[in-house]
Order: C-alpha cells, then sequence, then structure tokens
C-alpha cells in the first residue's frame, strides 16, 4: 500500500488492511486469542479520521477469529514514510493528545474521544505546555506513556465502558475517602456516542523506586544466591527485610479495603453474601477448573507427574468439601479486583496502589460488582508466592525452600491484615474462619492463574501448579 502525506483512514483501513494491521500485534501481551488466527476486522472509528506524516489517530477495530472469538480492541496508530506503526511505542500519539488538550474532543469518522474527569483541564493545560510523550517500555496488557513527568496515561487496548472501574474506584477513594496510597486520578479519555467506551485513563504519575513485585524478586534472587552458594544459614535478614515489607503492604490494602466499605455511593456499598451468591461462586471455580481439564498439562511436581485430568479432579475434590457457611456473615464490597505486588508502588509516601482494572479474563459486569475482599487479599499472597518461587521454579529442592518462606510470608501477611480488619464485617470474624475463606480464595485464584499462564506464559505454569498440588494434596498445605 501507498500513502502520501495526508491519509484518510476509513478509505485506506479496510478489512484486509487491517487484518494485516492487527496481525503484527498478535505478539503483544495485550493482544487477546494469541492462538487463534483472525478472520474478520471491521473499523468501528478512526478518531481523528485524517492524519499526516508522523501524526497518529486511535484507530477502534472490531475483530473476529477462527474460533468464533469476537471483540473491540484499540490500536492507537502513526503514519510515517508510507507505513503504519504503534503511535505508542514510537511516541508519535502526541500529535493526538495535543489536539485533545487543545479543543477537549477529537472528531473521528463516526464519533469522537472527549477527555472528562475531575481535573481534565489541569491536564490540558499542562499537556498544551509540556507536549512530552515517553512511553513505558514494559511489557502488560495495556499501553502506557508519560505526559512530562506530571502524568501517566493508559491506553485501554480492550476497552470497555467509561464506566471502567481502573478510572472509577480511585475517584471514589479520592473524593469520598481519606485514603490516599492512589495516584490522584486526573480524566479520561471517552469515544461516544456508539460505542461508548473508556479508551484512556490519565493520573498522577508518582516518583517511585519501582514496584513490590522487582523488589521481592530481587530479595528472591539474593536468597536463592545464598541457598545455592551454601549459605542457608545467612538469610535471616532478608526474611526478616520481606517480613517487614509483607505486613506494611497488608496494612496498606486492609486500609484501602476500610475506605471502600465507607463509599456509599450508587455502584458501591455493601450487602451481604447470599445463597446465590455462593452458587456464584461454586459456578466461577468450576469452570475455572473445566478449562484447566480442556489442557494438555502434563507435569513433574515432587517426583510424579499430574496431568489436566489430575488437576481437576483435585480442584474438584477441594470445592465439593469446603465449608463455604462463614461467607453468610460477610458483607460484599468493591475491591481492587486483580491486586498483586506488581500493581503497588514503593514510594517515599509509603505503598501506592495503581491499576483498578481487575482481572484481564473477567468480564466488564463481574470486575465492577460487590465482591469479598479475600480476593484482593488472594491476590497479594499469592504474589508473594509467584516472586519466592521465579528463580526456584526449575529446581525441585530450591522450591522446596523458598515455598517454605512463602508459607510464612503468608501467614505473616493474613495475621496482619486480620489484626487491622478484624472489627469490618467485610471478613469472617473468627480467625480459623478467616483462614480458611482466604485459603479458598487463594486456591481459586492458583487455578485462574494457571489458565492464564497455559495461554500466555507456558513457562511459568509451573508455579501456580506446585502450589496446587501441595495445598489440595496435603504436603505444603496451609488448610
Amino acid at each position: 500500500m501507498s500513502l502520501h502525506n495526508t491519509v484518510h483512514l476509513s478509505s485506506v483501513l479496510d478489512r484486509s488492511t487491517l487484518i494485516g494491521l492487527l496481525a503484527q500485534l498478535k505478539t503483544k501481551r495485550w493482544f487477546p486469542f494469541k492462538s487463534d488466527s483472525i478472520v474478520d476486522a471491521r473499523l468501528v472509528d478512526a478518531v481523528p479520521e485524517t492524519i499526516g506524516d508522523s501524526e497518529s489517530a486511535i484507530v477502534i477495530v472490531d475483530i473476529s477469529t477462527t474460533s468464533g472469538g469476537s471483540t473491540i480492541v484499540i490500536t492507537p496508530s502513526a503514519f510515517d514514510s508510507s507505513q503504519f506503526g504503534d503511535a505508542v511505542e514510537n511516541g508519535s500519539i502526541s500529535s493526538f493528545m495535543s489536539l485533545l488538550a487543545t479543543d477537549g474532543a477529537v472528531s473521528g469518522s463516526n464519533g469522537r474521544i472527549v477527555i472528562q474527569g475531575p481535573y481534565a483541564e489541569e491536564f490540558q493545560s499542562y499537556m498544551t505546555a509540556h507536549p512530552v510523550i515517553t512511553p513505558l517500555n514494559v511489557e502488560q496488557s495495556n499501553s502506557s506513556f508519560t505526559v512530562g513527568e506530571r502524568y501517566i496515561c493508559k491506553v485501554f487496548r480492550r476497552p470497555i465502558s467509561p464506566h471502567n472501574p481502573d478510572f472509577t474506584v480511585p475517584v471514589k477513594l479520592y473524593t469520598k475517602t481519606n485514603f490516599r496510597n492512589i495516584p490522584r486520578p486526573i480524566a479520561q479519555l471517552i469515544h461516544e456516542p456508539e460505542p461508548l467506551l473508556s479508551v484512556v485513563s490519565i493520573q498522577e504519575n508518582v516518583q517511585n523506586d519501582g514496584d513490590y513485585w522487582r523488589y521481592f524478586l530481587e530479595l528472591s534472587k539474593d536468597l536463592i544466591g545464598r541457598f545455592t552458594h551454601g549459605r542457608k544459614a545467612v538469610v535471616e535478614d532478608i526474611i526478616e527485610e520481606m517480613t517487614s515489607a509483607a505486613t506494611e503492604l497488608a496494612v496498606t490494602v486492609a486500609e484501602m479495603h476500610r475506605a471502600l466499605f465507607s463509599i456509599d455511593d450508587p455502584g458501591f456499598g455493601h450487602e451481604l453474601f447470599t445463597s446465590g451468591d455462593i452458587t456464584r461462586i461454586k459456578r466461577r471455580y468450576m469452570d475455572l477448573a473445566s478449562a484447566m481439564r480442556r489442557t494438555s498439562i502434563s507435569l513433574s511436581i515432587n517426583g510424579r507427574i499430574y496431568d489436566s485430568i489430575d488437576f481437576y479432579d483435585l480442584i474438584r475434590n477441594f470445592v465439593d468439601n469446603f465449608d463455604f457457611s462463614p461467607l453468610y456473615e460477610v458483607e460484599k464490597i468493591r475491591f481492587h479486583g486483580d491486586l498483586h505486588l506488581g500493581q503497588i508502588l514503593r514510594t517515599t509516601r509509603g505503598p501506592i496502589i495503581i491499576d483498578f482494572e481487575g482481572e484481564p479474563l473477567r468480564g466488564e459486569t463481574e470486575r465492577s460488582s460487590l465482591g469479598c475482599v479475600l480476593k484482593d487479599v488472594a491476590g497479594m499472597t499469592r504474589s508473594i508466592d509467584y516472586a519466592l518461587s521465579f528463580y526456584s521454579k526449575s529446581d525441585t529442592l530450591l522450591a522446596s525452600e523458598t515455598r517454605k518462606i512463602s508459607l510464612k510470608l503468608r501467614d505473616v501477611f493474613l495475621k496482619a491484615y486480620f489484626q487491622k480488619s478484624s472489627d469490618l464485617p467485610t471478613i469472617p470474624r473468627d480467625f480459623r474462619d478467616f483462614m480458611k475463606t482466604a485459603a479458598y480464595y487463594e486456591v481459586e485464584k492458583a487455578v485462574y492463574e494457571a489458565n492464564y499462564e497455559m495461554n500466555n506464559r507456558p513457562d511459568w505454569i509451573i508455579i501456580p501448579a506446585r502450589a496446587l498440588v501441595e495445598t489440595l494434596s496435603g504436603s505444603g498445605s496451609f488448610m
């Protein structure tokens, strides 16, 4: 395709061109249906509709695949030297952001994108004066870039409605409570009128020393180094540092949940668990188990080979015999939904929690619904186990040592969280019931992780798989 100077996107982005453009993006972490072929692609909108060399547009595409999957994706596109490129990766999205900052809205071929939010005008003024865009070269399920040093923008590659929890939850926390362990939410870019989509969220760019995933990973690496060099006896200082961090994180997560419990606006509030909720929990759990059963897993764990049927049987037997009755005294609230070490930044202000959009595999309704805060708690304890297991995942002896430390840190986190939250109806009031219910959510999270890793990072599946085997078969169990 030969393009010159000015491009009318609705004219050139036909089906075959879109399929070719999207095929180049299949290796990206955010791209859905990696194992499928794209059979159809339809341009929903291009904003703005006309661009020139080194300019960019937000391109919204409806795709269909060989498996029957269908979804809308966002691909910020740039035109330069007669070809298209990713506008976030090459920084040319600055042309689109400058247009938006000037007018507050940019029209496309079938709609427009507008900026809305409590600090939208503040951002527009800053963007006009500091139009310097820097892409963040990190592999994640969305794409991010900074504007100057003050703001960070996230492009939702698989957009949902403007009720997007990644924006609405921080706004409620910031405007309705005193909880400040989050970046200040600024605004979001919305495509309207149809489809009504949250395209980009904008928040304060908090200066930080990286996230807690990298922090725990480095400590874990040091730990493994001491083990492998015969210095097992001198790991207590590392474990003490991890213990201190786990305690601080547990307190911060508990304070976030307390703040969310206090919000009584529509879509928030709190309500008791019902028998219908328990039925849905079991159904969701078994859906995950069934998805795992359909895989071709074959893993050697603790001297035994486990295949997909073995995992399914372990998982099913667990839920069949689990006592859910403590949940009937628990109240559901809004919660983070995808909390792990990588979603918390290390800063001089203390831990800063980011990315409230929820788990990528969950639907929009589920990500915005009320639920049990122990899903967040399980996300944290499972993430700690991931960090401890990362460098030992291919070594059975080392894995056994790091698993012991992981279980100790799990207990530290859960005890600190319970101590901070035991007066709230968001968790079982009895400590033993609390620990058992937390264990259920940890198992559910591990099953979710196993499915995710099979589809995205097969080399990592041994981490949740080993945790499932050791927990559900009784060895290394916290039940």
